[in-house]
């Protein structure tokens, strides 16, 4: 009798552990069809600008590898170039909208480096130069962007919130017309300020 009562033990064992394994795996299959795992977007990425040919989707100018140079990438992959961030924002943007943007990408003001457009901090003031002269440059953090403003004396923080609403006006007095030259014309750089 405690031989059977053993054996029906170990029995009773095995199946709950048996029965705990399956559970476990029935729980992820659960888990799985109630959640599938997506495929992850790729990240999008900004292409560099080719200078000999890439030229501004508003004004059609040549596109100079500086920091004005701004780019959307659209759903559909395509890349769009702009040589200042208000051809790309005021004329592109308030025009055509954002359902089509999957990605739109502004250069930092010190080191060109590219930044997402969303993330930016800005710093606008007329007397600043921009390729098309409408003052707005972009920058990494809000300490990068008050660093320019206490060194120039000039400009104002703005997110990219406020730069969706701003007015743009456009001095073309401060437009730098060598679209090609990263030091362009005083304001340009704070290096020349």
């Amino acid at each position: 009798m405690k031989k059977k009562l053993g054996i029906l033990m170990l029995l009773f064992v095995l199946m709950f552990a048996v029965a705990g394994c399956n559970s476990d795996d029935s729980a992820k299959d659960t888990e799985k069809k109630e959640d599938p795992k997506t495929e992850e977007k790729a990240a999008v990425e900004p292409k560099p600008i080719d200078e000999a040919v890439d030229k501004c989707e508003n004004c059609k100018m040549a596109v100079g590898d500086n920091a004005d140079a701004t780019e959307i990438v659209l759903k559909d992959g395509k890349t769009l170039v702009f040589d200042d961030i208000g051809c790309m924002v005021n004329k592109w943007i308030r025009t055509n909208g954002t359902d089509d943007i999957d990605e739109a990408f502004v250069r930092s003001h010190h080191d060109k480096e590219w930044l997402d457009y969303d993330k930016a901090v800005y710093v606008f003031d007329p007397k600043i130069t921009t390729a098309m002269g409408y003052g707005v440059i972009a920058f990494k953090d809000e300490a990068g962007a008050q660093k320019f403003i206490d060194k120039n004396g000039m400009g104002t923080i703005m997110t990219k919130a406020e730069l969706d609403k701003h007015e743009w006006p456009q001095d073309k007095s401060n437009m730098t017309m060598k679209m090609h030259n990263d030091s362009m014309d005083g304001m340009h750089s704070d290096e020349s300020m």
